[in-house]
């Protein structure tokens, strides 16, 4: 964690940031030995987020942008330090790139 602590609301961040990718790359975060992939598909047989689990310590993530619309999630992928971790996302799609906005949070002890 930083010197200093961030918060989202009352909840202490454990990572944030911004990527911007092409329509093929993934962005791929490591909190303490967990690993998250993001990346976004186009697929009208797919819900809006899917999640994956690769290993005990992988997560694929994938943002369905078929639908269209807000693509703005937030959701629990796991574990850190016996706390839960929560995934806020939000992805921007342009014509040949992709805006991912992430935050990972923890509720307080």
């Amino acid at each position: 964690m930083p010197d200093h602590p961030r918060y989202a609301g009352n909840n202490p961040i454990v990572e944030t940031g911004t990527a911007i990718l092409s329509d093929d790359e993934w962005l791929t975060i490591d909190i303490e030995g967990l690993h998250f992939s993001i990346t976004s598909i186009s697929d009208p047989k797919v819900d809006s987020i899917t999640t994956e689990s690769k290993s005990r310590n992988q997560v694929l993530i994938k943002i369905n942008t078929w639908q269209g619309g807000d693509l703005t999630f937030k959701f629990r992928v796991g574990m850190l330090r016996s706390r839960d971790l929560y995934l806020s996302v939000h992805l921007d799609v342009h014509y040949n790139h992709r805006i991912i906005t992430y935050t990972f949070t923890q509720e307080r002890p």
